[in-house]
Order: structure tokens, then sequence, then C-alpha cells
């Protein structure tokens, strides 16, 4: 099949003003596009570059394929204007103005667990971060170590080394430890071989 004839397909029976979705099942990803299998390169692609590229032609370097039907409403994530694919409402737009318009559209008054983030902070790229889910990060990290033996306050991990002595890793484990579990892991290679 080729790139028109999926075209044809996928927007067959289509019509109207409003948003057009993808017929079929396509895959859709976390962040709201949808993609399907390039029938020209075999790769997975957006639907919205496809149907751009198909029926427009190439998007130019430097640009991205922008959805003109995104509206003050689009405070949802993922937003659901992502999967239309109206060749009408696709348009190329160079990345910085499509982030530009993105960072000015309102966003939610809610964090992704649905804390009020009216207490937010926000970091120095303008990114609000709930208070609320930063303290429960936190608190669960601080309970990993303290399960895991990283953090024991007799000095020592899990398997009885001093701390003190061996030192810890980037990751915060016990540099004795690691250094074993790359031994141990590097034997069992070299027996496959």
């Amino acid at each position: 099949m080729t790139r028109e004839q999926l075209v044809n397909w996928g927007l067959a029976e289509r019509g109207g003003d409003g948003c057009w979705y993808w017929r079929g099942r396509p895959a859709s990803r976390a962040d709201g596009y949808v993609t399907v299998r390039d029938a020209g390169t075999n790769r997975m692609i957006d639907v919205h570059r496809l149907v751009y590229e198909t029926i427009r032609g190439p998007i130019p370097a430097g640009y991205v394929i922008d959805h003109t039907c995104h509206g003050p409403e689009c405070t949802a994530k993922p937003c659901p204007h992502r999967a239309c694919c109206h060749p009408d409402h696709l348009a190329a737009v160079p990345a910085k103005e499509n982030n530009a318009a993105h960072r000015r559209r309102p966003r939610g008054n809610t964090c992704k667990r649905g804390h009020d983030l009216a207490d937010a902070y926000v970091d120095k790229r303008g990114a609000r971060h709930c208070r609320i889910c930063a303290n429960d990060r936190q608190r669960e990290s601080s309970v990993r170590s303290e399960v895991d033996g990283r953090a024991r306050k007799d000095g020592q991990c899990a398997n009885g080394h001093r701390i003190a002595e061996v030192g810890l890793t980037a990751a915060g484990r016990c540099r004795e430890c690691h250094r074993e579990a790359q031994r141990t892991y590097k034997a069992r290679q070299r027996a496959r071989h």
C-alpha cells in the first residue's frame, strides 16, 4: 500500500469542518499523538505528519506540524486535538513558534494527581511543579533508601560493608556491593561465551 492509499484509507468517509480522526486502530502514544506504520519506510510515523506530507508536500527543515484546531479549552492532558488529522487543521510552523504557542495556552489548575496548583512552585524555565507531589516523591525516596539498606544508621550497607571505608557510587549504592555485582555479571558473560 502506498502512502497515498494509506492516507485515503485512513481518512475515508471523513467530512465536515470538525476534527477528523484516523480510521481503524492506530497506535496512540501517551502524549495523545496517533501513529501508524508508514508504508514507504516501514517505520512508525505520526498520523498528522503523514497526512500533511502526503497532501501538502515535505515539511521544511526546522518546522513542525501544528494543529490549528487547538483552542483555549485545550487544558486537558493529553489534548484531544493531537489526534486530529484533518488536512485543513494542520500547518507547518517553526518549532520555536509552536513551542511558544503551547506555553501561552492556559494551563490547568490541578496536577496530574488532582492536587491544586495554587501553591505550586515555578522553576527558572517557567514550569510549574506541585509541592504535594514533590514532597511525596521525597518521602518515597527516603523510605526506599531505608528499606534497601543504603542509609543504615550504623554506617554499613545491607551486606555489612562499612560505607566510610568503601564509599558510595554516584547512584548512592555501596561501592563494594557495586564491584561485586560487576564481577558476578562479567563472570556470567564469560561463562556464556
